[in-house]
């Protein structure tokens, strides 16, 4: 869907077993970005996910794929 910035995640669009998902990913990231900025934005974005599902509006979380992308 669209290719981010140096500090900003690949986003794409997949399709398994039939069903769409949205993956946020850093792992193409410069490394000091990527192993720094990359796992804590990661980490905090799937917490702060974790704590709203169930709310409408909020995209439904799946987990994390690696430290890199969710």
């Amino acid at each position: 869907l669209r290719k981010g910035k140096d500090n900003q995640p690949d986003v794409y669009l997949i399709e398994c077993e039939g069903e769409k998902y949205v993956v946020k990913d850093y792992f193409h990231k410069p490394i000091p970005f990527k192993m720094v900025m990359g796992t804590l934005t990661t980490l905090l974005e799937y917490e702060a996910y974790g704590r709203l599902q169930g709310i409408d509006g909020v995209p439904r979380l799946y987990g994390m794929i690696d430290p890199f992308a969710l």
